[in-house]
Formats: C-alpha cells, sequence, structure tokens
C-alpha cells in the first residue's frame, strides 16, 4: 500500500517574497524556498542569492510548516566553493528540512560535473552533522549526468509532473522523500508556484531535518 502525501510548496525569486499566513489554512506543510545559483536570471555567472529567500524562509517558519533551502548547482565552479557560498547565505538550523542541491542543469562536461556534486555533498554534510542533503532532480537529468551511483544516501527529491499517482525515480534511488508533482499553479496569490508531496505522514517530515 502506498504512503499516504502530505502537501506542501517550493518556491523562487520567480514567484517573489510570499505573504504566507494565506497558506496556512491552505494545508501548507512544508516549504522549500531558492537560496543561492551561480547565476543570475538574467544568465549573469557568479554568486548569485535569491533576493526573496529570507523572507520565504522565515515566512513558512512563521506559519509552524517546516522550512528548508535549496541551491542551484552549476559546472564551472567546484563543489567546495558553491558550498560555501550556499552556506553563507543560508545556516542550517535544528528542525529545517535538510539543505537540497537542485540538479537540473545538462552540463557540457557531465563527468566533472559529478564530481562538483559529489564534492558539495561532501561540504554540506560536514555543515550538518554529518548528515546526507538532499537531491532534487528528475530522470531526464539525472541521466545526463550519467546516472551516477554513491548518492543513495541523499533522500530523493523527485521531479515528475507527468505521473498521476507515483513519481518515476532516476534508477539511483528506489524511494523518495519528496516529490514535486506540479509545476507553474497560481495559489492563494502566488503565481508560479511548485506543489510537493512529502511521502509520509506530517510526523514523519522529521526524519528529513537536520
Amino acid at each position: 500500500m502506498a504512503n499516504p502525501l502530505t502537501f506542501g510548496i517550493d518556491v523562487s525569486h520567480w514567484q517573489g517574497a510570499i505573504d504566507c499566513t494565506s497558506l496556512k489554512n491552505a494545508g501548507v506543510t512544508f516549504s522549500f524556498a531558492k537560496a543561492t545559483d551561480m547565476q543570475d536570471p538574467e544568465g549573469t555567472v557568479g554568486d548569485y542569492a535569491d533576493p526573496t529567500f529570507a523572507v520565504n524562509y522565515a515566512g513558512a517558519k512563521s506559519i509552524q510548516a517546516y522550512s528548508g533551502a535549496f541551491h542551484f548547482v552549476r559546472e564551472g565552479f567546484s563543489g567546495k566553493d558553491q558550498a560555501d557560498f550556499f552556506l553563507s547565505v543560508y545556516a542550517p538550523k535544528k528542525g529545517d528540512l535538510l539543505p537540497s542541491i537542485d540538479v537540473e542543469i545538462v552540463p557540457d562536461k557531465p563527468a566533472d560535473f559529478v564530481v562538483i556534486l559529489r564534492d558539495l555533498v561532501t561540504e554540506i554534510s560536514k555543515a550538518i552533522g554529518g548528515k546526507a542533503p538532499m537531491i532534487y532532480t528528475q530522470p531526464s537529468k539525472w541521466e545526463a549526468i550519467g546516472n551516477p551511483v554513491g548518492f543513495e544516501n541523499c533522500p530523493l527529491w523527485v521531479v515528475d509532473v507527468n505521473s498521476p499517482n507515483q513519481p518515476i525515480l532516476p534508477p539511483t534511488w528506489n524511494h523518495f522523500a519528496f516529490w514535486q508533482y506540479k509545476n507553474d499553479n497560481n495559489f492563494h496569490g502566488i503565481e508560479g508556484v511548485d506543489f510537493d508531496y512529502f511521502n509520509g505522514v506530517v510526523s514523519d517530515i522529521s526524519k528529513f531535518c537536520y
């Protein structure tokens, strides 16, 4: 029998700073907010801190929702440099959702990108007491980097907006923790928000927290 699914959202600068008070009665139990990227929305390469992160991260906490942060990983920068930048913007706190790494580019050099990703996982893990960060990806993007193994300890936040009942997983994993099942929704005044499920009941979310 499939686990119950618990509703939440993920947001970034594309949705703007969100008034989370309207979300409490809408059943939002968790929220992931984008913290950092290595490229700004105009395509300029370099450290980019999402200007809405602080408000969106704090807003989820204000409605007693689980709150977390993610970094968009890119090639061209070492894993350590990306981790250092991410952790300079976001300081993980006990009770937060595990930090997440957004893997959705198709890199020019997949093998080099996997090295960056491994180093990024290692460095973030050091900051959260040895726990593994989550990885956000979809099967096609994971395949684009060679379906690497060795990331099985990282909880999977999978993207699949086409499967109605259960998501299709990259072959590295046989279980998912979170599932982005619908994107670009208008929701309580928020335009373009992504919908997510946690694979379990609310009380189990703490197992995927720092």
